[in-house]
């Protein structure tokens, strides 16, 4: 909605950004990914506050289900990376919690649970989302570095997406070892649910795709960055960072070049700048020593 308003604006990453939740987030718009994480929820709620039912499930599976914020995406692909990799034990584990239950809601969900453990469409969601999620966290923790700049940006960007792109081809092969490794049906419903389901992942795909193209179109930014990181200064004061700051003013062209380059001189030289943390903190500084007109450029910026 912002950039049909605002054409000229464009996605800015910083670190508050979790590209993971973002993507999970987009990724949501899919009804079969709903029902995917609504299902996964389920089986987390399940064993929420019901001691007898956990003690079942460190005695079969001898792992936790983990749970947390719905709506953190490092939450749900460690709750995926479970499921997934102890399927079989959570199905044994719902078979026995359902034989000593007397209370038929108890019967009811645990039955729901196991059945939904055995069809191809959990499978399906489990395989899919095992190879999408440990992609998309690499990804994010490339991003979260400090030390970074465009150009390594650019590089892991185009790497994330050729390695999404071989995942998208592969999703044909991977629906059908699911379907061949599950539940079995009438041949035509086979056929019909496994063409759904390879639309459906690679549509996944070409989200994640988009989402990533978009966020990271604008990446320029982090050349000016670099001008303001304070453990760099003592370098810069030795050698100016010529190249950087004709980066930041090609993307900033409405700073005075001249200028910011002579305050960014003295704020290399001097010391107290050097103790800054980052750009916040060298704004809070300049604002706290009323120093906005004195340093204009490097304010603006």
């Amino acid at each position: 909605m912002c950039l049909q308003e605002c054409t000229i604006c464009a996605y800015v990453h910083c670190y508050a950004h979790q590209l993971n939740l973002i993507v999970g987030q987009a990724t949501s718009q899919n009804q079969q990914v709903r029902v995917f994480f609504s299902n996964l929820s389920d089986i987390t709620n399940f064993f929420n506050k019901s001691p007898q039912r956990i003690a079942i499930l460190d005695e079969t599976v001898r792992k936790r289900i983990p749970h947390g914020s719905a709506t953190r995406w490092n939450f749900k692909s460690r709750t995926i990376n479970t499921v997934c990799e102890y399927r079989e034990q959570l199905i044994e584990c719902m078979g026995k919690i359902e034989s000593i239950s007397k209370q038929a809601v108890a019967i009811n969900q645990t039955g729901a649970i196991r059945r939904m453990l055995e069809v191809s469409n959990l499978c399906f969601g489990l395989q899919c989302f095992t190879i999408l999620c440990h992609m998309s966290m690499c990804y994010n923790n490339q991003l979260q570095k400090t030390r970074t700049d465009a150009a390594l940006i650019r590089k892991q960007v185009i790497v994330f997406q050729q390695s999404l792109e071989k995942e998208r081809k592969r999703m044909d092969a991977v629906t059908k070892e699911i379907s061949a490794s599950c539940e079995t049906s009438r041949k035509r419903k086979r056929e019909n649910i496994h063409i759904n389901r390879t639309v459906a992942a690679r549509e996944i795909c070409d989200v994640i795709s988009n989402q990533v193209k978009e966020r990271f179109c604008f990446i320029s930014h982090y050349s000016a960055v670099s001008l303001l990181e304070a453990p760099k200064f003592q370098e810069y004061e030795k050698k100016f960072p010529t190249q950087i700051l004709d980066q930041t003013n090609d993307v900033y062209c409405m700073l005075q070049k001249d200028r910011l380059k002579t305050e960014q001189g003295i704020i290399f030289r001097r010391s107290d700048f050097r103790n800054m943390t980052g750009a916040i903190s060298l704004l809070q500084f300049i604002i706290e020593n009323n120093l906005q007109i004195t340093f204009s450029e490097t304010y603006k910026l």
